[in-house]
């Protein structure tokens, strides 16, 4: 081996992957066996075949003669043969001994190599755990981690999404109901309008109630600057004049009526209730005939209570207070009686300013328009919005196509329900006060037993 051509077996050597070296040791150290035992082997069938075949054998040494010297040649040749013998020992005694030191050589040789393949890859191994390895599996880590945290994000947005899709449609469902349920709808609105009216004219009914109370207590009280304050006889002056005005029917009386009424419209109105009170849903007073009319049937169904005042050294006398005590209880009664009538008859009074809307309900009825008041009453409101409506044939058009107007529709008969039904038990009210105005009349009539008699009777 020449010196140039080691370091080329060596970087040969080196050139191989820390994991091959060990490989191509193994196959080196068998290489050299396998060689070493081939080269042996060959040589002995060279031997015996030289031998056998005598084609390779080398030419018989020529004979010495022994002619001059007995035995010399013999003493030679075995001489030649004993050198020869130990010559071949001592070379093969130095190639066995060569052999064992390239051999020992080479397996020391390869054992530093093995070594040194194992210490390179524990060097390796450890580089590449901690450069390498180690850096890779945190970056995959991490990697894995973003990776799970970006499909957690994806899919808790897919989830957000889904539930805001479901948000949307649940609010566009109620959004359109809420559209369905508070639009504006011919009947809804007419409704609606028409009930800021009854809290006006049920103002304006109950100012006439008291008015009407006022005045027939000013005339059984003898109020100073009233019609009655004089006497009696000049409320019933004033009643007798506003009939011969007003009421008096020329054929009347047999013809005998000094009358001074020119409208036959309202002879003897003041004893018609059905015409001028109940068959009229609004009783306009702003015609001083039509108001006299009502009052003077209020005052023809209950009576007007007229008296002369009581003289005021009368009136200190016990037997003048008991008098006076008991025209005010009388007074009392009567008024509680005239509160059914007067009840009735506020209801039909004007102040709703509600003519437009009833008009075109009750028109829609077949109501003619001369029966139809332009500023109704609470009663004729009432009347519109619970019987005409039904009476126009297109009750139930809008109805039909919408369940959310029939809804509205239930909560407005509702209402007018529960008002007619405050109406009936004021009503109620004020009729059985009457009765207990009529019993404590028939109470009055029986005497109280007297105390000292009924102890006498013991």
């Amino acid at each position: 081996m020449t010196k140039k051509a080691a370091p080329r077996i060596k970087n040969f050597w080196k050139s191989f992957r820390p994991g091959r070296k060990s490989l191509a040791a193994f196959f080196l150290i068998m290489f050299i066996f396998g060689y070493q035992t081939f080269s042996f082997g060959l040589s002995i069938s060279v031997i015996e075949t030289q031998c056998k075949y005598g084609c390779f054998l080398p030419p018989p040494l020529p004979q010495v003669c022994e002619c001059a010297f007995p035995g010399t040649t013999s003493n030679l040749a075995q001489s030649v043969i004993t050198e020869f013998a130990a010559e071949m020992a001592a070379s093969a005694a130095a190639v066995e001994l060569a052999v064992n030191r390239l051999t020992d050589n080479m397996v020391s040789t390869l054992l530093q190599g093995i070594n040194n393949v194992e210490l390179d890859m524990i060097d390796w191994w450890e580089n590449m755990w901690e450069t390498g390895l180690l850096p890779a599996m945190q970056a995959m880590t991490a990697q894995l981690n973003v990776a799970t945290a970006d499909q957690s994000r994806v899919m808790q947005s897919m989830t957000d999404s889904g539930n805001l899709t479901e948000t949307r449609l649940v609010r566009q469902d109620s959004e359109i109901q809420d559209h369905r349920t508070f639009r504006a709808s011919e009947t809804t609105c007419t409704e609606a309008t028409v009930s800021g009216g009854t809290g006006r004219s049920s103002t304006f009914a109950r100012a006439m109630r008291g008015g009407w109370e006022r005045e027939n207590l000013d005339a059984g009280i003898n109020t100073a600057s009233s019609a009655g304050a004089s006497s009696a006889a000049s409320t019933l002056n004033l009643r007798f004049d506003a009939y011969k005005n007003i009421f008096c029917d020329p054929g009347g009386n047999g013809g005998n009526n000094n009358c001074n009424s020119t409208n036959p419209a309202y002879y003897n109105a003041d004893t018609q209730p059905s015409k001028f009170i109940y068959n009229r849903l609004t009783t306009d007073v702003t015609d001083p005939n039509l108001a006299a009319a009502v009052e003077a049937i209020n005052n023809n169904l209950a009576g007007v209570v007229a008296m002369d005042p009581i003289p005021l050294g009368a009136l200190q006398s016990a037997p003048g207070q008991e008098t006076f005590l008991g025209r005010r209880a009388y007074l009392a009664r009567h008024a509680a009686i005239r509160s059914v009538p007067q009840l009735i008859s506020g209801w039909r009074m004007p102040g709703s300013q509600m003519g437009k809307w009833i008009k075109s309900l009750r028109q829609d009825a077949g109501v003619p328009d001369s029966r139809i008041s332009d500023n109704p009453s609470y009663r004729e409101i009432i009347h519109a919005a619970t019987v005409d409506r039904f009476n126009s044939g297109k009750y139930a058009i809008s109805m039909t196509a919408d369940n959310n107007e029939v809804e509205r529709e239930k909560l407005t008969l509702d209402v007018f329900y529960l008002m007619q039904l405050r109406d009936y038990y004021e009503l109620l009210e004020r009729t059985a006060l009457t009765l207990a105005v009529q019993v404590s009349i028939m109470t009055d009539q029986q005497p109280l037993p007297d105390i000292n008699s009924q102890r006498l009777q013991k």
